[in-house]
């Protein structure tokens, strides 16, 4: 399972992305999480690249496929969602 979160430096909500995608690894290990800040990021190839480049908020991928656009309001919710997706939690 592929968890992708894109992240814009002086961009208030990615400071939660990232507290998201520490309590999403706490709760699963196995999930093969990165995080892509694409105003470092020297290698963006378009696709979704672009889509996350282009927005002013975190972007969510899972499994190449957006999930959402900008943080959820509970990291609840996003478990939901990944659980709904086949991720398991322990």
């Amino acid at each position: 399972m592929d968890l992708t979160i894109y992240i814009k430096d002086n961009c208030a909500e990615s400071e939660k992305a990232l507290e998201l995608a520490s309590f999403l690894k706490s709760l699963n290990p196995a999930v093969n999480l990165s995080i892509i800040n694409v105003d470092r990021a020297s290698d963006l190839d378009g696709g979704l690249d672009m889509v996350a480049l282009s927005q002013g908020r975190p972007v969510y991928v899972l499994n190449g496929r957006i999930i959402n656009l900008g943080n959820l309001k509970d990291s609840l919710v996003l478990r939901e969602i990944l659980y709904q997706e086949g991720v398991v939690f322990h």
